[in-house]
């Protein structure tokens, strides 16, 4: 909750809303809008570069072997 009765909500997509004491939606902030990161903090979120798959790491059609044999 903010100052004031506003509240500040983050939604399954990254965004940002901040609503009223009334409940009207005053301000919306998507993941890449530069005021972002200074609100998702709040919810412990920090900006973070993309991650992909490293190459060479999986082979289609294969499996870890058992364990015990």
């Amino acid at each position: 909750m903010l100052p004031g009765g506003e509240k500040l909500v983050l939604f399954t997509d990254g965004t940002l809303a901040r609503f009223g004491a009334d409940g009207s939606r005053e301000h919306v902030w998507m993941p890449d809008d530069p005021e972002w990161p200074r609100l998702a903090i709040r919810f412990g979120l920090r900006v973070q570069s993309a991650t992909v798959t490293p190459p060479g790491r999986f082979v289609e059609g294969t499996k870890p072997p058992r364990a015990g044999g």
